[in-house]
């Protein structure tokens, strides 16, 4: 099978049904294969550890270890995944834990900005939204294209890849993954399949009518959680923000750190980044996209 995520395109034994599946025979970039993972204590040293993911060192690459039973070996010089699920892992979260976390973070290896952020194309205008998990960036997209008609490029990953003084935005796939309330929400709306979402991770998933595959990028709102809904000038902090919600295999790896900071930098200095205070209460919506300019 072939789907395409971000601007890559991906051969891939495994099922990925959230995946834009491709006809012919399109030559891949990224291949993805069901087998034998190394093991953890046969790795040459612990790069780093996240909440429930450790990522090794192996002589091929490297190895990705999910607590929930997902081991993946990634050979970043080759694109080449091999995965090896536990028993116990159910399908869903193991589809998730591929499309969302070991895809992304080879890709993010390779090249360009990946980022756990959301993307929307509203009249020719390319909205990012990044942020912490939890800080809105779901809802919001959801907002624009329920109310606004905006085309989803991704909610969960997105990559970001300079073209001299552009920035172009590409979704890993065109699917919302939202909490019950905004599914109702949504559901209720004019846009969201009105049949039974698929539920992983504690989330609903949904796919809009309207998507869109990838844009020029017109402004990054950089969110955080606050009393009050305003936009604030950007600062150090904000671009420290947005570099701690990339995607990557080894946080210690300094010339992709520099990579990702001067495609930041870049932004700024075009006047791309704006800083956003959101509240977490669906009735000032509409007060905070009129202060970003929707």
């Amino acid at each position: 099978m072939y789907y395409r995520i971000f601007d890559e395109v991906l051969a891939s034994d495994v099922l990925l049904p959230q995946l834009d599946e491709l006809s012919g025979t399109p030559t891949a970039t990224i291949h993805l294969n069901e087998g034998s993972a190394s093991d953890p204590e046969d790795a040459l040293a612990l790069v780093h550890e996240w909440d429930g993911l450790a990522s090794y060192r192996t002589p091929s690459g490297y190895l990705l270890d999910f607590e929930e039973g997902l081991r993946a070996d990634l050979q970043p010089s080759k694109g080449k995944i091999v995965c090896e699920k536990a028993q116990d892992l159910d399908e869903v979260r193991f589809q998730h834990l591929i499309s969302d976390q070991v895809i992304p973070r080879l890709i993010g290896h390779l090249g360009g900005l990946v980022l756990h952020a959301a993307a929307v194309s509203l009249q020719g205008e390319v909205l990012v939204l990044v942020g912490e998990s939890g800080v809105g960036k779901s809802t919001l997209s959801s907002w624009l294209v329920v109310e606004k008609s905006a085309s989803l490029i991704g909610d969960d990953a997105i990559r970001i890849v300079t073209s001299g003084d552009r920035f172009n935005v590409f979704g890993s796939y065109p699917g919302l993954r939202v909490c019950e309330d905004s599914y109702e929400w949504i559901a209720a709306g004019r846009q969201g399949q009105h049949q039974p979402p698929v539920v992983a991770a504690d989330k609903y998933k949904v796919k809009p009518m309207h998507i869109a595959t990838d844009g020029e990028l017109s402004r990054m709102c950089i969110l955080e959680q606050a009393a009050t809904t305003e936009t604030v000038n950007i600062g150090a902090s904000d671009v420290v923000n947005v570099l701690s919600q990339v995607f990557v295999l080894d946080p210690g790896d300094t010339e992709g750190a520099q990579r990702r900071m001067e495609v930041v930098d870049a932004m700024s200095r075009q006047g791309l980044l704006l800083g956003v205070k959101v509240e977490h209460d669906y009735a000032r919506i509409p007060d905070l996209m009129q202060a970003i300019g929707v």
